[in-house]
């Protein structure tokens, strides 16, 4: 009898590390209505914060999360033109690697975009703008690079309302161009600064569609939502197209994502989210207060088809749950900011799916706010990359200050919690981080043959001068 091998077991549930604030924020501020990760930084847009006595001008917050686990906060930025009612990071995406940066080459910086739907261009209104900041690994300091606007930039198009950055592409949604259509815009990085690349447009856009309010890029993919789309007779069903970049500037549509099991007023494509082959939509059912669902997509070749449906464990009525998403590798979260947790009414919940090796997804936990708040709305916004995701509560009251707003730091991988390993010089024996004294005792206590010591720094079989010499040069 041959025995089938056992399933295999999915992780431990995701936990809550951190509650993240911004130490000069204020009542309405509304810190993490967006958030975003990549590597060790993490950004929560405060879109409503009063800035030098420009009412709802918005900021963009910035912190790192260290090797050790450790959350250094790295202040924020404001536009250098902003205005009151700009609006200044209603969106926010950062883009980062471990390393952050060689200083001697700006190409590799980490980079922060951050979308203000309202801001005002000569003589449009609305029409809005996003921002593009770079850190500079010298100074350690996150510095204004380019203000990118839309080639046919009109009032009220609200550019800026989603934004995502990866590498050198920078992707814009104005959900409400040209009658509300919606419109995605490319632009790319080359020696001569941020261009604009491209406009995307839906290929069977009608007007009111909202194209843009949500979006994503991974790799040469784009998905942008589309959440006020007509589908057959399903007014306002929802969708969400994704764009394929073959060579710089040619950008094809290569799919329209719809639910198969969608309804009038849907509005799928609140949220999105892109990693490599997966793609989820979020559905959230604001209008005839459903409990809301999130739609699972995976690429065959050049083709997308529906995976899984992901739905809330204990549903009801307006949980919103779909309204955001995030997708990293097998692991996937959904926001339902309008959810009741123990009574306590539209406190929020994030919930966790994970996939196995046979594309079956499984809810392993529900996340809720360390200590319970009324209209809090955990999971607004949802952010995840590798082992870490951020979660934003928009209205979380901070120390008695209603509505200032947070950005939960939660550890997916629960053993490290970091997407960035640690690395030890070669000469720290004890990982300290310091190579000093007490290393030099390690090798001077291991002095002579040893071929399998971690002293012989040289790999010669013997501990000596030579390896005493390597460990002085790496003296800090």
């Amino acid at each position: 009898m041959i025995l089938e091998p056992p399933p295999p077991m999915p992780p431990p549930p995701p936990v809550i590390a951190e509650v993240l604030v911004a130490p000069n924020g204020a009542q309405g501020d509304e810190l993490g209505r967006s958030s975003s990760i990549s590597g060790p930084l993490i950004a929560g847009g405060r879109y409503l914060a009063d800035i030098e006595g420009r009412t709802n001008a918005g900021a963009a917050r910035l912190w790192r999360l260290d090797a050790d686990g450790t959350v250094i906060a790295e202040g924020e930025v404001t536009a250098p033109d902003g205005l009151a009612n700009d609006e200044f990071g209603i969106s926010v995406s950062v883009d980062a690697a471990c390393e952050l940066g060689d200083e001697r080459d700006s190409a590799t910086w980490p980079r922060l975009v951050v979308g203000a739907w309202n801001a005002d261009l000569p003589g449009k209104s609305d029409a809005g703008a996003a921002y593009v900041y770079r850190r500079d690994p010298a100074s350690m300091l996150w510095e204004f690079e380019a203000k990118l606007t839309a080639s046919d930039s009109a009032a009220s198009s609200q550019f800026g309302r989603s934004v995502s950055i990866e590498g050198n592409l920078i992707v814009v949604g104005a959900w409400q161009h040209s009658f509300s259509r919606g419109a995605l815009y490319v632009f790319r990085r080359d020696a001569g600064g941020w261009v604009q690349e491209s406009k995307l447009l839906a290929s069977d856009g009608t007007n009111g569609d909202g194209f843009g309010v949500s979006v994503a890029i991974d790799g040469d993919r784009v998905i942008g939502g589309a959440w006020g789309d007509d589908i057959g007779s399903n007014g306002n069903q929802g969708s969400a197209y994704v764009f394929r970049r073959n060579s710089p500037g040619a950008w094809v549509q290569e799919a329209k994502l719809v639910a198969s099991d969608g309804a009038a007023s849907d509005e799928c494509g609140r949220g999105v989210a892109l990693d490599g082959d997966t793609a989820i939509m979020g559905t959230w059912q604001f209008w005839n207060d459903g409990p809301g669902a999130a739609h699972v997509f995976v690429r065959l070749g050049s083709a997308w088809v529906e995976q899984a449906t992901l739905a809330h464990p204990n549903p009801s009525a307006a949980d919103y749950f779909g309204f955001t998403v995030g997708v990293s590798g097998d692991m996937a979260l959904v926001g339902a900011w309008a959810d009741d947790v123990d009574g306590v009414t539209n406190q929020g919940t994030v919930h966790a799916f994970w996939r196995d090796d046979g594309g079956n997804w499984t809810h392993i936990g529900e996340l809720t706010r360390p200590t319970p708040q009324g209209s809090a709305y955990f999971g607004f916004s949802v952010a995840i990359d590798g082992a870490v995701a951020a979660i934003g509560s928009r209205l979380d009251d901070i120390n008695g200050t209603p509505n200032q707003g947070s950005v939960t730091l939660v550890c997916i991988d629960t053993v490290l919690c970091n997407n960035c390993p640690r690395v030890f010089a070669p000469a720290d024996f004890n990982k300290d981080g310091v190579v000093d004294g007490d290393d030099l005792g390690t090798l001077l206590g291991e002095w002579g043959p040893c071929p399998a010591c971690s002293t012989d720094l040289d790999g010669d079989g013997v501990v000596d001068g030579d390896d005493l010499g390597a460990l002085l040069g790496q003296w800090t």
